[in-house]
């Protein structure tokens, strides 16, 4: 025998015209069908058979949950709104803030109506534990932006009061850091680094050239690799024409160039277009800091580790702070001060410059 049907139960029929009906959840839709009869006897025989026959069809997909009110589409604002910011904010920008949405943010708040105050205070106290404050300001400056936002389109018409990071704090340092402080290194490590890069890769990018103008010039990898000819240099100058949209400050200005920059420079410059382009180096990197390095040194070297050597050695060479300041493209010479590394060396010169001459 065959198990009873289960799960059904009969309403009793309502009105001189209406029968008993079997009642059962089906796929989340609640199902009432009618028996034909007002037999409790027959109804219940009727009702198995009917019960049984509908939970023995095809499934049925259940139907999508409807969504909640005020929720919206929070990926479809997000993208509307990075969309807005071309024009007023540089490429960079924009895709550090679009990395801000899609890891964090929308992740996070999943529907335009769970943005509210509360939310955005967990937000920070949650990222706080993950990463640094400084961090945090950045996606909370944002989020900030966004809604905002959605607050003049009455996408959110709720007030939402993004708070700001508590002055001392200080977060959690990631993990996982892609990138450590700059070790001190020395006029010759810096050389040693720069002669064991290769002249050219496999597929002709000129290397050395390309770091001896960084480390020379004391430039930003972003801004190195959007160099072109003619806008930013002519063959026989020495001067960079450093413009708006090449430079992480937007500060516009001349970079006076050395013999050693020149050189590179007409090594590497092609007659008209871009001049060492967006490539990376990792490999050809570590490797020649490997190999000429020590290796508390080697283990932590990048690139961009070239400007603190730069402002480093021009420092102990006798220039002023605000040259440097001006070379690497700084507004606040405070920023400048934190590329230079202190060594024993350097104290002791600053001691013997101080002995009165005989």
């Amino acid at each position: 025998m065959g198990r009873p049907a289960k799960g059904w139960r009969l309403r009793d029929p309502k009105g001189k015209r209406t029968t008993f009906a079997v009642c059962f959840t089906f796929c989340g839709r609640e199902r009432n069908l009618g028996t034909g009869t007002r037999d409790r006897a027959v109804a219940e025989k009727r009702a198995a058979l009917i019960y049984a026959r509908e939970v023995h069809r095809a499934p049925e997909q259940p139907r999508p949950a409807r969504p909640r009110p005020g929720s919206g589409d929070l990926v479809r604002q997000g993208a509307l709104w990075l969309t807005s910011l071309h024009g007023s904010l540089d490429e960079g920008t924009i895709g550090t803030i679009g990395v801000y949405l899609r890891a964090h943010l929308l992740q996070f708040f999943e529907a335009v109506d769970g943005i509210t105050t509360a939310r955005c205070a967990e937000y920070m106290a949650t990222r706080l534990g993950v990463v640094t404050a400084s961090t945090v300001r950045k996606e909370l400056s944002a989020l900030r932006q966004w809604v905002a936002w959605m607050r003049a389109r009455q996408i959110i018409t709720w007030p939402v009061d993004v708070p700001s990071v508590p002055k001392r704090a200080l977060g959690t340092r990631y993990e996982k850091r892609r990138r450590v402080a700059a070790p001190r290194l020395s006029r010759e490590e810096i050389e040693a680094f720069l002669a064991a890069i290769p002249a050219k890769t496999r597929h002709g990018h000129k290397t050395r050239a390309r770091f001896r103008l960084q480390y020379e010039a004391d430039l930003r990898p972003t801004t190195l690799a959007r160099l072109s000819v003619p806008e930013h240099w002519v063959r026989g100058s020495r001067w960079l024409s450093i413009t708006p949209e090449i430079d992480k400050t937007r500060l516009v200005r001349r970079v006076p160039l050395t013999d050693a920059a020149v050189r590179a420079l007409e090594e590497a410059a092609p007659e008209r277009g871009i001049i060492f382009g967006r490539v990376r180096h990792t490999r050809v990197v570590a490797e020649a800091a490997a190999a000429t390095l020590p290796p508390e040194k080697a283990a932590v070297f990048c690139a961009a580790h070239l400007r603190s050597a730069r402002a480093t050695h021009l420092l102990e060479a006798g220039a002023k702070l605000p040259g440097v300041q001006a070379l690497m493209g700084h507004r606040s010479i405070a920023t400048t001060a934190r590329y230079v590394r202190a060594s024993e060396e350097a104290a002791l010169e600053a001691l013997e410059a101080d002995k009165p001459k005989r």
